[in-house]
Parts: C-alpha cells; structure tokens; sequence
C-alpha cells in the first residue's frame, strides 16, 4: 500500500468508527518503522 492509500484508508476508518483511528494510525506507523528498521 502507498502512503496515500494509508491515509485514505484512515480517513475511511475515521468515518466509520472513530475509535479506531489511533489503531490505524499505529499501524501506519508500525508498518512505516519496518521498512527503515
């Protein structure tokens, strides 16, 4: 997935269940993290 496919992906998940945006966040960030560790 490409950044901007994260981000939308977020923005979805926002509109839906706003509880799960700090979940998607994480992963955007975990996933983000792997690629440079």
């Amino acid at each position: 997935m490409t950044d901007g496919q994260l981000v939308a992906d977020a923005n979805i998940m926002n509109r839906n269940r706003p509880e799960q945006v700090l979940l998607v966040g994480w992963l955007s960030m975990a996933t983000t993290l792997a690629h440079f560790s």
